[in-house]
């Protein structure tokens, strides 16, 4: 549902990433609906290294997290925020699939850039491998987001930019850490 409603899904080559990442950096991934605002916040400051496997919303400036667990509601109303107009919408909606549900509100899992100034960070490096969202990148968006992070700290931030094949990421990222860890 959260999918059809904003676009965003789980990917299961972003699930592997972070497996992947985690392991070479001997470090644990917090994944898919563990992946919550309330998780990751709770490890930033103490990361050295942080490596987002996710999607990025350019527009509005964020990493989109996992919202939980959605539990099953009395109400048949679901509520979203409209990127449109910036307002809360409401829509009325009979056939939920699993049930109805009320969606989360954004702010409850996304990391937005304003979240991230308010964080003393740590961490030498902050990556945001998005190479599988569909959303279209903007300059303002790459811009809002890195400078975000190193405002809060960061030494520096890696943002991909354009998608790539799964295979060529892997590759791509195996020999990036490989040569980060040798020096």
């Amino acid at each position: 549902v959260l999918s059809e409603t904003w676009g965003w899904s789980e990917s299961p080559a972003s699930l592997q990433e972070a497996a992947m990442v985690a392991d070479m950096l001997q470090a644990k991934a917090i994944a898919g609906c563990n992946a919550t605002k309330e998780a990751v916040i709770s490890e930033l400051p103490t990361a050295e290294c942080v490596h987002f496997a996710a999607n990025l919303s350019w527009k509005l400036g964020a990493v989109v997290l996992s919202p939980g667990d959605v539990v099953d509601s009395q109400t048949q109303k679901r509520y979203y925020q409209s990127t449109a107009n910036g307002g809360a919408q409401e829509e009325e909606t009979n056939e939920l699939s699993g049930g109805n549900i009320e969606l989360p509100q954004l702010s409850d899992f996304i990391l937005s850039a304003a979240d991230v100034l308010t964080m003393k960070l740590n961490a030498k490096l902050v990556v945001l491998s998005s190479y599988h969202s569909i959303e279209p990148i903007t300059g303002a968006g790459v811009a809002n987001l890195a400078g975000s992070w190193l405002c809060a700290g960061a030494g520096a931030v890696l943002i991909s930019l354009w998608p790539v094949p799964e295979t060529a990421a892997k590759i791509l990222l195996r020999a990036f850490y490989s040569a980060l860890l040798q020096g």
